[in-house]
């Protein structure tokens, strides 16, 4: 008995102007489970009696906005009449909450924006300096154009005449063989910086379309020689380097295809060459980057030397600095040559046999491509280089 009278109170306490019929339907099956009151019709007849009696409630529309009494006006979340036809079935469903009506009369509907040109010549002054769509762009913004020719024009699609685009461009070859021939003689190409990478990509997108450029686009720089007598340098310095003029000349001499880490190796340059200051030992002596200590992990440490290089001159960083808890497992020693299975372990590695390398795995920017890779084929035995090695983006789109 206690289920029923908890069940009428809730029933005759609820608000139901605020609820559609699905949303009473439930109430309903829901109260009179609780209750134990047998109910012989389904949810979808229980919805279709609750809709014949909703409307037994409701008076019909008056023939114009004008007549809807102001109490009710001043609930509604819009204006009538309706000046925005892309709004009219909300409202239609906000009005059915209170009137009975089968079709919206036409004294409801003030809509004064005008049918879309054939032609984007025949726009006002607004929207024809958006049309027609000349380059691709653009069509990164037709969303935001198709809006601000509604708030003027009818229309469901944009008609054709509204774009002018060139001939679509060829997808990129896989291979820089199959190029035309004069950027056969640009591609592959040894990558400089950031900037050569963009400027030929550039080229490239001035005939091709690509989102990513594959990696036979890129020479691979090669590292330095552990030795630096067996580079072959077009005139003759002595190493290690002990003058700065030398280290002037070397730059000026070295090949392009060579990767230049940052300091140079000790048996090349044996002095700080650069206009950094040393690396203090007392970690107290540095000002310019907030240090964490002890460096917990090769991450930490990662990160911690490419914060400092960008004010010191250093090779290692102090050992008093570093507590990083060694791998007990066989497949992180210096000696495997097997590559691990995910990137934390790679970069653990790599951290023991090249502690001033900035490379980062996942490799994130394409830039970094063939530096990583030429790094994985020294330190690993690998036919294929794995994918999860990679997280490169898209190149963002020609503008």
């Amino acid at each position: 008995m206690w289920r029923k009278k908890i069940t009428i109170d809730y029933w005759t306490n609820k608000e139901f102007t605020n609820l559609d019929t699905h949303e009473i339907a439930w109430y309903t099956l829901y109260l009179t489970g609780f209750a134990k009151i047998p109910i012989k019709l389904d949810f979808d007849s229980l919805k279709k009696t609750i809709n014949i009696a909703k409307n037994r409630q409701l008076t019909p529309l008056p023939l114009t906005p004008s007549e809807i009494p102001e109490s009710i006006i001043t609930n509604l979340l819009f204006t009538l009449p309706i000046t925005d036809l892309h709004k009219i079935r909300a409202i239609v469903a906000s009005l059915r909450n209170v009137y009975t009506f089968e079709r919206l009369p036409s004294e409801y509907i003030a809509d004064k924006r005008t049918p879309l040109p054939s032609h984007p010549s025949q726009l006002n002054e607004e929207t024809c300096k958006l049309f027609p769509i000349t380059t691709r762009a653009e069509l990164w913004n037709l969303k935001n154009y198709k809006q601000c020719l509604q708030t003027h024009y009818l229309f469901k699609t944009i008609p054709p005449e509204y774009f002018d685009l060139p001939p679509p461009k060829s997808p990129l070859p896989p291979t820089p063989q199959l190029l035309t021939p004069h950027l056969r003689r640009i591609f592959s190409f040894h990558l400089k910086d950031s900037d050569d990478f963009k400027e030929h990509i550039k080229i490239l997108r001035e005939e091709y379309a690509f989102l990513t450029l594959p990696n036979d686009y890129l020479i691979s720089k090669r590292r330095l020689p552990e030795d630096p007598s067996q580079l072959t340098l077009a005139e003759q310095i002595n190493f290690p380097i002990e003058k700065i003029d030398d280290v002037h000349q070397f730059y000026q001499n070295i090949p392009t295809y060579y990767y230049l880490p940052d300091p140079l190796p000790l048996k090349y340059v044996n002095f700080n060459y650069t206009e950094r200051p040393n690396l203090p030992q007392d970690s107290n002596l540095i000002y310019e980057v907030n240090l964490t200590l002890p460096i917990a992990t090769p991450k930490e440490l990662s990160i911690a030397a490419r914060a400092l290089r960008k004010f010191y001159y250093f090779h290692t960083i102090p050992d008093e600095w570093i507590d990083i808890p060694k791998k007990k497992t066989s497949e992180t020693t210096s000696d495997n040559r097997q590559i691990p299975n995910n990137n934390e372990d790679l970069n653990n590695i790599l951290k023991t046999k090249e502690p001033s390398t900035n490379i980062q795995f996942p490799i994130t920017d394409q830039s970094y491509i063939p530096q990583a890779i030429e790094i994985i084929r020294q330190y690993f035995d690998c036919n294929n280089i794995p994918n999860f090695l990679f997280a490169v983006n898209d190149l963002p789109p020609p503008q």
